[in-house]
């Protein structure tokens, strides 16, 4: 019926027709060939078998698992370089897993309340010396065990880790 009809007049009735739905140009125009040369006879898609998933298997899932509990510092890149598949398989495998990326945060150090006491009766003792003699701070050498200066956080998209679901944050 529209066989008479050039492609792109064929493809403006589709446009017309079917709005946002319609195919696009250059698939209207392969099947307006298809059908003028007799190679399709039918508007049906030809039935095609799956390409089997090999990368997505238990055990590159399994790998992935291990690699991630082993060194959850890596990247997609990284873990697809060192299992052999591509990134978007890697990506599967992580949705399967239920593995997500999560920022780490630093969190300062808490001291329990054993700590706490202890540090309130050294300093009282010392407290209690310098009231004494107050030559004893000259033999008295403080050792801070913080060393903030070489304390380099790391930005936002640095410090963020992969987690499965068993991991504890």
């Amino acid at each position: 019926m529209l066989l008479g009809t050039p492609a792109p007049e064929v493809f403006k009735m589709i446009q017309t027709i079917a709005r946002s739905q319609a195919l696009s140009r250059n698939r209207v125009n392969t099947l307006y060939r298809e059908f003028s040369d007799r190679s399709r006879l039918s508007s049906e898609e030809a039935p095609r078998d799956p390409r089997p998933r090999i990368s997505t298997d238990e055990m590159h899932k399994e790998l992935l698992k291990e690699m991630i509990l082993e060194d959850n510092n890596w990247s997609v890149f990284d873990f697809a370089d060192a299992l052999g598949i591509s990134k978007s398989s890697v990506k599967r495998l992580m949705k399967e897993l239920g593995a997500k990326k999560v920022a780490t945060r630093w969190v300062p150090h808490q001291l329990t309340d054993a700590q706490k006491i202890a540090r309130a009766r050294i300093s009282a003792e010392h407290l209690e010396r310098y009231n004494k003699d107050h030559s004893i701070l000259d033999r008295i050498i403080a050792i801070d065990e913080t060393w903030l200066k070489y304390y380099d956080p790391e930005d936002y998209w640095s410090a963020r880790r992969y987690r499965l679901p068993e991991q504890e944050p």
